[in-house]
């Protein structure tokens, strides 16, 4: 469902990490103004904290692989280290 949002709006976090090449991390999507139409949709579906990475290969865009949770700060720095390990990975 967030997904099906995240497309319609054509912006967010995942096409943030896309576009700019870089992790994306929202501790608290009610405090969080970068995309107010995401986030308050994120909320209304209950999620609170996301982890967004970008997916590439040899300067390829694949897409992105997106950690969603319920819980605000949910996401550690350990949780974005590890997260980029696995997108590496899931890139390949």
């Amino acid at each position: 469902m967030l997904r099906q949002h995240r497309a319609e709006l054509g912006l967010g976090p995942c096409m943030t990490a896309l576009r700019k090449h870089h992790t994306v991390l929202i501790v608290d999507m009610a405090s969080d103004d970068r995309w107010p139409q995401f986030t308050q949709m994120a909320m209304e579906l209950g999620v609170r904290s996301l982890l967004s990475f970008q997916l590439f290969v040899q300067s390829e865009n694949l897409g992105a692989l997106n950690l969603y949770s319920t819980e605000v700060g949910a996401f550690t720095d350990d949780s974005v280290d590890i997260g980029t390990i696995v997108a590496q990975h899931a890139a390949v």
